[in-house]
C-alpha cells in the first residue's frame, strides 16, 4: 500500500524581533525629521529653523533629534546630503546618451533639465544652504561643496564625448567650462526662486539651460577649430 504523502505546512513568517522593530521606527523618525527640516529651510532659512519647531511639527522629542543627528549642524548637513543624493540619483546615465556631437549635448541637457523640473525643491534647498552658510566651516557646507564637485565631474562625463574631434584634455576642459556656466545659471534660477519666497523653481524655468548648453557647445567647437588652425598652418609651412 503506498504511503500517504505527508502534509507540508506553509512556513510562518519570521517574527519581527524587537530590535528590528526599533530600527524601523528609528528610521521612520529620522526621515520624518529630515523632511520636516527640509520644509522649514525651504520656507525660511537655516538660521530660522529651530529644534523646538522640529519637535512640534515632526512630533518627536528633542532627544530623538539629537540622538540621530548630534546637533542642529549635523541635522542641516544630513538634510543637504539627503537632497544631494536624491537629485544625483535622478540624473541620466551618461553612457545612455548618443555617442558624440550636438545630439549628445541636447539629449544630456534634456535629461538634466527633466530631473531638475521633477524635483526643483532639491536644487533650491541645496543652493539655499550653500548661499546662506557662505564661506564658513559648517559641515553642511562641505556637503554642498562636494556635491558641486560631483555635478561638475558628471557634466564632464556627459559633455566631453561630444567633442569627438578634440584631444581628451581639450574635450574635458571644454566640457568643464560648459558645466560651470550651466551650474552658475541653474544656481541663479534657484536663488531667484528662493528670494521670491518660492519653495521650488517652476518646471519650465530650467528649460533655458537647454538652449544655453547648445550655444556653449557651438562656441567651444568654434574655439577648438580656431586653436587647431594656426597649428595646422605651422605644420604645413614646415
Amino acid at each position: 500500500m503506498p504511503r500517504k504523502p505527508s502534509r507540508v505546512l506553509p512556513k510562518a513568517p519570521a517574527a519581527e524581533t524587537p530590535a528590528t522593530g526599533r530600527r524601523q521606527l528609528g528610521q521612520q523618525t529620522r526621515e520624518r525629521v529630515l523632511d520636516t527640516a527640509a520644509g522649514l529651510i525651504l520656507r525660511g532659512s537655516v538660521s530660522a529653523t529651530s529644534i523646538s519647531d522640529l519637535v512640534r511639527l515632526a512630533r518627536v522629542p528633542a532627544s530623538s533629534i539629537y540622538w540621530h543627528f548630534g546637533s542642529k549642524e549635523g541635522l542641516v548637513a544630513a538634510v543637504a546630503a539627503a537632497a544631494v543624493e536624491r537629485w544625483l540619483a535622478a540624473l541620466p546615465d551618461p553612457q545612455s546618451m548618443p555617442a558624440t556631437g550636438e545630439a549628445r549635448v541636447v539629449a544630456g541637457i534634456t535629461g538634466v533639465t527633466d530631473a531638475l523640473a521633477r524635483d526643483g525643491q532639491v536644487v533650491t534647498l541645496v543652493t539655499k544652504v550653500g548661499v546662506e552658510l557662505g564661506a564658513g566651516r559648517h559641515s553642511a557646507l562641505e556637503v554642498v561643496r562636494h556635491a558641486r564637485a560631483d555635478v561638475l565631474e558628471y557634466g564632464v562625463r556627459l559633455f566631453a564625448p561630444a567633442f569627438q574631434d578634440a584631444a581628451e584634455a581639450q574635450a574635458r576642459a571644454a566640457a568643464m567650462r560648459m558645466s560651470m556656466l550651466l551650474m552658475a545659471t541653474a544656481d541663479g534660477i534657484a536663488v531667484n526662486a528662493a528670494t521670491q519666497g518660492r519653495g521650488a523653481v517652476a518646471a519650465d524655468e530650467y528649460h533655458a539651460l537647454a538652449r544655453l548648453a547648445v550655444l556653449l557647445y557651438r562656441q567651444e567647437c568654434s574655439q577648438l577649430v580656431t586653436r587647431r588652425g594656426p597649428a595646422r598652418t605651422r605644420r604645413a609651412a614646415r
